[in-house]
């Protein structure tokens, strides 16, 4: 398996970033030298990673693990319940390898990736998105 596909797509990678996501993760997206468009993975050995404008952390499945919360609390009508985080690996769809749901009474998709860490790194999109979440002060 390719290291690519452990981490967060460059797309995924890049909206989180825009999003407000702390950009701190032991892998990150650089642009390849001169050529327009082409990224790299590269480590960022945490000491020796360069700050750059241009550098997008690439998030593994086990940090985007500790940024997902295992619950919500979801509140319709002034009513609340938990709903809890569940993750399965789905066989047989296309493109499709990963789906990331919480588990409620209510309306709260199933989100679809090709690999775990995309998933993963979507629902945190939509949870960030939907202000169902709120990302940390001192981030």
């Amino acid at each position: 398996m390719k290291l690519e596909d452990q981490l967060t797509s460059l797309e995924l990678s890049k909206k989180l970033k825009e999003l407000g996501v702390e950009q701190k993760s032991v892998f990150y997206w650089q642009p390849k030298g001169l050529e327009l468009g082409k990224w790299v993975v590269k480590e960022s050995g945490w000491k020796n990673k360069p700050e750059g404008v241009y550098d997008v952390s690439a998030f593994t499945v086990a940090e985007l693990g500790e940024m997902l919360p295992h619950y919500l609390m979801e509140r319709k009508d002034g009513r609340a319940w938990d709903c809890a985080l569940t993750i399965t690996k789905i066989q047989g769809k296309p493109n499709v390898s990963w789906e990331v749901w919480y588990i409620t009474k209510h309306s709260l998709p199933k989100i679809n990736g090709k690999t775990e860490a995309n998933a993963r790194a979507k629902m945190l999109i939509y949870l960030i998105e939907n202000k169902l979440i709120k990302l940390k002060e001192n981030q």
